[in-house]
């Protein structure tokens, strides 16, 4: 459904289930004379669609659910973090790596754009569930880079949630001219909006209003140094949705905070049968911890034909994934290109897995 969860849902907030039981008891006096048997068919013909009835209610159980908390999380927003399994905060780079570690910013040696859009369920009747992002990234200085990305998630036009954000790092290695040590930080404007309809309009659940707003905050280091086809290591730490802010209607709702160790190995360079140059292989595995739940994040990144194809591979406890980049320089200024991820839960029977990719483009000479 496009909504991720961090573990196995297993309790839910009174307000969660009392939306989902208000939304269905508004259908119970059309409904009370439906011969259940007979099928979905018997109710479209009585004003009722069950696909839009089933996706709302499992959209507003997920939203407030205290155990994962599927609401607002971000490990999605960047397709390269998502083709090594998310093991990502200390490989941080782009216009969309930095959601997962905002030191990553203070990398940008030029402006970059990325953005995806992803329609998911299609062909399922009045089902309308889609994801938008778009993201910056670019250098403010000799030390410094900026950032911002918007993200919204809209379910069957009843749920939708929205998050702005604005970034900046700085490069504390290059100022105080030590091993590089990179310091990022976010702030985030979180919305969560549901329609009603003139049945819903007086019910006590949206009392206070039928949209809720918070502010949240991201703080990412990122240290060591990759040497150009030598390798090295470089390590990564991020701490999300500090003072865990309260997204809730009708009752306190607070999303947990999130945090991410990692750390990265770049061999260098690899010569395969005397021909095949592999590029910048990088080995990252991440450990991950929100509201209980720990996973264990590990992925595979390389490049070849000069920077121009780039493949991966990834795993957590989730699910198993792989990816692909192709990064084209069309002139010495403007490069074109694309990241596509492909993931496959181990939790979720019935699917064929979900596909992902993202457009960027990046401008100016190489800086820094």
């Amino acid at each position: 459904m496009g909504i991720r969860t961090s573990g196995t849902v297993r309790t839910t907030t009174a307000t969660g289930w009392k939306v989902v039981f208000m939304f269905i008891s508004l259908r119970r006096q059309q409904a009370k004379e439906i011969n259940w048997s007979q099928g979905w068919s018997q109710l479209r013909n009585k004003g009722i669609n069950p696909i839009r009835l089933l996706v709302f209610s499992i959209v507003l159980v997920l939203a407030f659910c205290t155990s994962a908390h599927a609401a607002f999380l971000n490990n999605g927003l960047s397709i390269r973090a998502l083709g090594m399994g998310n093991a990502c905060v200390a490989v941080s780079q782009g216009a969309s790596a930095w959601a997962c570690n905002p030191a990553g910013l203070a990398g940008a040696s030029r402006v970059e754009l990325e953005s995806f859009y992803t329609q998911l369920l299609t062909g399922l009747d009045s089902v309308d569930i889609s994801e938008n992002f778009a993201s910056l990234a670019a250098p403010a200085g000799k030390y410094l880079g900026i950032g911002a990305y918007w993200f919204r998630m809209r379910g069957v036009s009843l749920y939708e949630e929205q998050t702005g954000s604005l970034g900046i790092a700085v490069d504390f290695g290059s100022v105080l001219r030590m091993s590089p040590v990179k310091i990022g930080m976010n702030a985030k404007y979180l919305q969560a909006q549901f329609t009603l309809d003139e049945r819903t309009l007086d019910d006590q659940v949206f009392s206070n209003g039928r949209a809720s707003s918070a502010v949240a905050f991201d703080v990412g280091l990122l240290a060591g140094q990759v040497v150009p086809k030598e390798g090295g290591f470089t390590f990564g730490a991020v701490a999300r949705n500090l003072g865990e802010p309260n997204i809730g209607l009708y009752n306190s709702d607070r999303i947990p905070g999130e945090y991410q160790v990692g750390i990265c190995y770049w061999p260098g360079s690899l010569l395969i049968l005397n021909s095949y140059v592999i590029e910048e292989p990088a080995i990252a595995v991440d450990v991950s911890y929100r509201n209980g739940y720990l996973n264990f994040h590990i992925g595979w990144e390389h490049w070849f034909l000069n920077h121009t194809f780039g493949m991966r591979i990834g795993a957590n406890r989730n699910q198993v994934t792989c990816g692909f980049s192709y990064d084209n320089a069309w002139t010495r200024s403007f490069d074109l290109g694309i990241d596509y991820a492909f993931i496959f839960p181990f939790e979720m029977t019935g699917t064929y897995g979900t596909h992902r990719a993202s457009v960027f483009m990046r401008f100016g000479r190489q800086g820094r």
